[in-house]
């Protein structure tokens, strides 16, 4: 368990170039928890070299003030979810409640994105740039809010979806660039899924 710790950064971790970091929860405590009121984010990538890869546990908590991901921004690095949970985090601006891909790639094989909000866009996941990339494969993404895109809302053309796992995911909007892809019963600006 990771809980209570301060930093003069915004990013409880910062993973840095060439570097990975590995969350698992093999014995049940495998969890990353903010408390204090400050502003600040679980993982935090900053190098194309640098990667998360989450396989369980769970990051629970968190809150940014700035667009740049509730729980991980992925700021030109990676992250792959194989399992675990990122639950009640938030964020303002244009969102990524749980997770902003900036510049990089986050590939999601399971675990659940759950009960997060992120301002303007993106409850559970935000992806901003022409080179950022997600890919979805299994997992579930339910219950998170923002104005557009509850769970997820992607600003260019790189966001992919398995077929199969439409059934996990509560209203998704992925905007592809000028133009909105909407899908299951979506309500331009009451997007809460």
């Amino acid at each position: 368990s990771f809980s209570g710790n301060s930093s003069s950064v915004i990013s409880a971790f910062e993973v840095v170039d060439g570097y990975d970091f590995h969350l698992y929860d093999s014995a049940g405590d495998g969890k990353i928890k903010k408390t204090g009121s400050r502003y600040v984010r679980a993982v935090w990538t900053n190098n194309s070299n640098s990667c998360f890869y989450m396989h369980g546990g769970t990051i629970t908590d968190f809150k940014q003030s700035s667009w740049a991901g509730g729980a991980v921004c992925l700021d030109r690095g990676k992250m792959y979810m194989y399992g675990g949970a990122i639950t009640n985090c938030s964020c303002g601006g244009n969102g990524g409640g749980a997770v902003a891909v900036n510049n990089g790639y986050f590939s999601m094989e399971g675990g659940t994105i759950s009960g997060n909000s992120g301002g303007t866009r993106g409850g559970g996941v935000y992806v901003e740039s022409s080179a950022s990339s997600f890919v979805m494969e299994s997992g579930s993404i339910s219950s998170n809010n923002a104005l557009y895109g509850g769970g997820v809302y992607s600003n260019n053309k790189s966001c992919f979806l398995s077929s199969f796992i439409y059934f996990f995911i509560e209203k998704i909007t992925i905007k592809l660039g000028y133009s909105l892809l909407d899908l299951f019963n979506y309500e331009k600006g009451k997007e809460n899924g």
